[in-house]
């Protein structure tokens, strides 16, 4: 009788082991995708040391005077304690906390001048997937206490993309703003995977785990409170040959209080990769030639609390520059200003630098600058607007650049002379320019 109950206690012994044996099947799986999103194994032992400090920090009382991402329920008005954003801060940065031009003056990113898409989700309704995208998953706008503007919520697991583009030149640029929930993003979760793929008219059906075909992939992965992370980057060809997989920290360059610029610009099969004023990877062999390449987003592994707004994608000519003096005249989208205001963005020092030495360089020659708006709102109100920006454009090129402001003249349009339809968001993009004009 103790044998039997001996054997039976060493049965359930084994069983018990058993069940605790993690699946080697399930393993190999989960390592092929941690190789996918290029997570290495001492990242994932550094998150799991923190484990414990984690679940202890669950049950401390919150700072209720640090910053943190939180949602807005769909058709609740923001929390009173954040105040709306003035034209001045309009995305959520304070005026201590925000670059000046000297915090940029290495960025070089020139954004395209031709816009092919602009996506700011302002008609889309909140709670609502957004009307000209689709997605293998999911994914919904929602608002952001303290961040103007609606954004696009990505789903956990899955694709997603605008279907008014897919295939992009050969040299374009992508902007879009980014920011995270501090709270549920940590160093082992997946971060938002923007693909540059050869190709596809199915883009739902794209295996963002292991499609063969040519592709320059970026993840960016910051993570959570702590404000650092990495950016990833993978390059493979129409052969299934990796051509290369790295990565970089982002520590000190991801904001955890503000939206984050995403900048990405291609030139031929050269790609550059910025985040806010810092560039992170400049890949002068990324692209196939002969390939043609389309775009989208992926998120996995719990990617939970990613979210994007204000997408921009243009198309580039080799020689801005040139148009001055070539053509006598120079149209740029690339030179921002706060919303209904004046004042000149810190990321606009390229475009400004770019015509300042154009000016240096051709000390002969005299410009008007003229400041162009969309029509949203009161014309006489836009009016003045593109004046006082065109003055603010020729002041800074004098106090920043040197340039004599003898040699520029300034003048605004308003909304009058559109290039584009104003019924969109594209158009509208098209139409906030600054012109230069050789006298």
């Amino acid at each position: 009788m103790k044998s039997f109950i001996s054997l039976c206690i060493c049965l359930l012994t084994v069983l018990f082991m058993q069940a605790q044996i993690i699946n080697p099947k399930e393993t190999a799986k989960r390592k092929v995708e941690d190789r996918t999103n290029t997570r290495s194994d001492q990242g994932i032992d550094k998150g799991l040391d923190k484990v414990e400090e984690g679940i202890k920090g669950i049950f401390k009382k919150k700072d209720k005077k640090k910053k943190k991402t939180q949602e807005t329920e769909a058709g609740e008005e923001a929390n009173e304690e954040n105040e709306a954003p003035s034209a001045e801060n309009a995305k959520g940065s304070s005026p201590q906390s925000a670059p000046g031009f000297q915090s940029y003056s290495k960025f070089d990113f020139i954004p395209g001048e031709k816009i092919l898409a602009s996506d700011d989700f302002s008609k889309d309704a909140v709670g609502d997937f957004p009307l000209q995208w689709n997605t293998s998953s999911g994914g919904e706008v929602v608002q952001i206490s303290g961040f103007a503007g609606n954004w696009f919520k990505f789903p956990q697991n899955g694709v997603c993309f605008p279907e008014y583009i897919n295939e992009l030149p050969e040299n374009f640029t992508m902007e879009f703003d980014m920011t995270i929930n501090q709270e549920t993003m940590s160093n082992n979760q997946s971060g938002l995977k923007v693909f540059f793929n050869q190709l596809i008219q199915n883009r739902t059906s794209f295996d963002h785990m292991f499609d063969p075909k040519a592709k320059v992939a970026f993840d960016v992965h910051p993570s959570g409170v702590e404000g650092g992370g990495d950016l990833y980057v993978w390059v493979t060809d129409q052969s299934e040959q990796q051509l290369l997989e790295t990565h970089q920290e982002i520590k000190g360059n991801w904001r955890s209080d503000q939206p984050n610029h995403i900048s990405i610009w291609r030139q031929g099969t050269r790609i550059r990769f910025y985040l806010n004023e810092k560039k992170i990877f400049d890949l002068p062999r990324a692209f196939q030639t002969g390939i043609k390449y389309g775009f989208l987003f992926a998120t996995n592994l719990w990617g939970d609390g990613l979210y994007i707004s204000n997408i921009k994608i243009a198309a580039s000519t080799p020689n801005n520059r040139g148009e001055l003096i070539e053509k006598g005249r120079f149209s740029t989208t690339g030179i921002l200003f706060d919303v209904n205001a004046d004042r000149i963005k810190p990321s606009s020092f390229p475009v400004l630098k770019e015509i300042a030495d154009v000016l240096r360089s051709n000390p002969s020659i005299q410009v008007r600058i003229v400041g162009h708006t969309d029509s949203d709102g009161d014309a006489a109100a836009n009016q003045s607007l593109s004046e006082r920006r065109a003055a603010a454009v020729k002041s800074s090129l004098s106090k920043e650049f040197g340039i004599d402001a003898a040699r520029m003249q300034t003048a605004g349009k308003g909304e009058a002379e559109p290039v584009a339809p104003n019924d969109n968001t594209q158009g509208k993009a098209q139409n906030r320019r600054v012109e230069f004009i050789r006298l």
